[in-house]
């Protein structure tokens, strides 16, 4: 079905699970060091108009997970970015990642790719704008210590070595002591029901299994390309296009250590929704494959 044999055409998601989950906690430091300099880095309070597709675009190089983005899309909610351009960084960041796309090109058929892009284009400039413009833009941050900073000083002055260094410093400890210990929980917690998540017998469940696997896959967590791996043995293993191509948006997307992590910035409500339209366009996803197969 794929080409490239490069790939281990038999790994598992309780593979991802353990190695990824290793992996993953890795660069969720990187995501945190990159949240502590964007506090330092990004001026406060800029203006709410023209940034969406600049924010969504500008995720594309940065190339981090959806954990690894998590941090950062905080960060810069709390230096008053708007929510509709802050969504669009962290969602952007895995499901366009360059660098992913290609490799899938190369051992995956072009329809998953197609399918890809696709629902990864709708998802980061269109979802996001549309739930950005039904919550607010300048909807209010739930924890108090996220809120965006009041910085009444002149933007364009220049801040002082020991004020930057106090700001990454306050960041870094407060994001280290909040989101490491329940981004392990978490993963510990989905690891030892990974069973129950992909059971052996789904196939053979028709278009619940589908449904299924467009939930399974908005909540898994994996690291940057886990998705391709786990999608190709997934198909090796008999599983039908369907369910397979509910995969391909909702595994790199969305997970549930990266909704908690990025609960005090946005509302709750925000991130159900986000969370819904990722299994909804997971859904389309397998449709599309399904009819371009």
């Amino acid at each position: 079905m794929a080409g490239g044999g490069g790939l281990c055409p038999r790994l598992r998601p309780e593979d991802l699970a353990r190695s990824g989950g290793r992996v993953a906690a890795r660069r969720v430091g990187g995501g945190i060091l990159a949240a502590s300099t964007a506090a330092v880095d990004v001026p406060a309070a800029p203006g709410p108009g023209g940034q969406h597709g600049g924010r969504g675009a500008l995720s594309m190089p940065s190339m981090m997970c959806t954990c690894c983005a998590a941090p950062v899309a905080v960060s810069v909610r709390k230096r008053g970015v708007p929510m509709q351009s802050a969504l669009a960084y962290w969602l952007g960041n895995p499901v366009l990642n360059p660098v992913v796309l290609v490799f899938m090109a190369v051992v995956l058929p072009w329809q998953f790719v197609t399918v890809r892009v696709i629902t990864g284009v709708l998802l980061v400039f269109g979802v996001t704008m549309l739930i950005g413009r039904l919550a607010g833009a300048r909807q209010t941050i739930t924890d108090p210590a996220a809120r965006p900073e009041d910085d009444s000083s002149d933007p364009d002055a220049p801040v002082s070595a020991l004020d930057a260094a106090r700001r990454f410093l306050r960041t870094l400890a407060r994001l280290s002591a909040v989101l490491l210990p329940e981004y392990l929980v978490v993963v510990l917690l989905l690891g030892g029901l990974r069973g129950w998540l992909f059971p052996a017998g789904a196939p053979e469940w028709g278009l619940l299994a589908v449904l299924l696997f467009a939930v399974v896959g908005t909540v898994f967590v994996i690291p940057t390309a886990g998705e391709i791996p786990i999608i190709q043995g997934r198909a090796l293993a008999g599983v039908g296009l369907g369910p397979v191509g509910a995969l391909i948006l909702t595994l790199p997307a969305l997970s549930l250590p990266s909704m908690l992590m990025i609960r005090r910035a946005f509302p709750a409500r925000v991130i159900a929704a986000t969370g819904v339209c990722v299994a909804v366009l997971g859904l389309v996803g397998a449709g599309l494959l399904v009819v371009l197969s």
